[in-house]
């Protein structure tokens, strides 16, 4: 007897995406119960097969696979779904968007780090403190 498996019809970037938002839904469950992460080889790249998503589940293995092909170590597990926490939605970047401009204070009030979105040298950033002071 054969088993199939459904060719996947996701772009790289939905996989890639879906796989973050996964992985990360499995680890708020890992830390909450360590369990979960008991018989996962330390060094092996784990892909995680829902139960729920068959094409999603084809992407991965053809991933794993691949992963196998370049000598790595791979561990597939099978996760309900239903089981993990459901995460509020990510919000924007945590990084300031170029040309933005972002001033940390300490806990005195004094100015502690200007960040310009790109690179400051010394003269730039006393003359954000100077702009930002309180």
């Amino acid at each position: 007897m054969s088993i199939g498996i459904a060719p996947a019809t996701r772009t790289a970037n939905d996989q890639s995406d879906q796989r973050v938002d996964f992985n990360l839904r499995f680890l708020h469950a890992g830390i909450a119960d360590p369990a979960l992460f008991s018989g996962v080889p330390p060094d092996a790249l784990l892909f995680l097969l829902p139960d729920d998503d068959p094409a999603f589940v084809a992407g991965e293995i053809t991933a794993g696979v691949a992963a196998l092909s370049r000598g790595q170590d791979v561990y597939f597990r099978h996760v309900r779904v239903a089981d993990l926490p459901v995460l509020p939605p990510r919000s924007a970047p945590a990084g300031p968007v170029a040309g933005e401009r972002r001033v940390s204070y300490g806990a005195d009030g004094e100015i502690t780090y200007v960040h310009r979105g790109g690179y400051q040298d010394e003269g730039a950033l006393e003359a954000d403190i100077e702009r930002y002071a309180r």
